[in-house]
């Protein structure tokens, strides 16, 4: 790993564990177990390096998010698809876990330029579901009555929801399950069975 990636990751634990307010350069570097040097060869302050973890985390999110990207597989099971989609969604974040809650709890707050780009990874989080969604749709294996990126919409909002309130929170959750009971409520509603 490089040095620079180093910081960001050390950054990003230390800004997770204190909040940007109680941290400071120097528990970075002790994170990072740098010479205080080395921090100032890559960032000038806490600050730049609050800001390069917060795009950090946004450029990774918008390569996953890539619209060029090939259109995955469905197959014939489309209720297991969505499930395949959730996981593959919460385990990144899972694996990103510091730098995502540092952007979900501090970003915004901190910066205002990170309500714009927030924004715009939603969007394009919203046109990445919508787009399976359609084609579960054009083929008859969920109704077409809700418009896709409406679908988009309420179920990046589940996500976010269960993002934000169990696997930020408990590195032990158990994502499958909670996968499963996510799709359980998109594919059935909540009337009873």
């Amino acid at each position: 790993m490089d040095r620079r990636n180093q910081l960001l990751q050390a950054a990003a634990s230390v800004f997770a564990q204190k909040g940007y307010r109680q941290a400071s350069v120097s528990d970075v570097i002790a994170q990072a177990d740098v010479a205080r040097g080395t921090f100032y060869l890559y960032f000038r302050s806490k600050h730049e390096i609050f800001v390069a973890v917060i795009e950090a985390l946004h450029r990774r999110i918008t390569q996953n998010l890539d619209p060029t990207g090939e259109q995955a597989d469905i197959g014939t099971d489309a209720r297991a698809f969505l499930v395949s989609q959730c996981v593959a969604w919460l385990e990144f974040f899972a694996a990103n876990r510091e730098a995502a809650m540092v952007a979900f709890r501090e970003a915004a707050a901190l910066d205002p330029r990170f309500n714009s780009s927030f924004t715009t990874v939603k969007r394009a989080a919203v046109a990445f579901l919508a787009r399976p969604l359609q084609h579960l749709q054009d083929l008859g294996h969920i109704r077409a009555r809700v418009p896709p990126d409406r679908l988009a919409q309420l179920q990046l909002g589940m996500l976010d929801a269960l993002l934000q309130s169990s696997v930020l929170s408990d590195p032990e959750t158990d994502i499958q399950t909670l996968s499963e009971q996510l799709v359980d409520v998109l594919w059935n509603g909540i009337h009873p069975e």
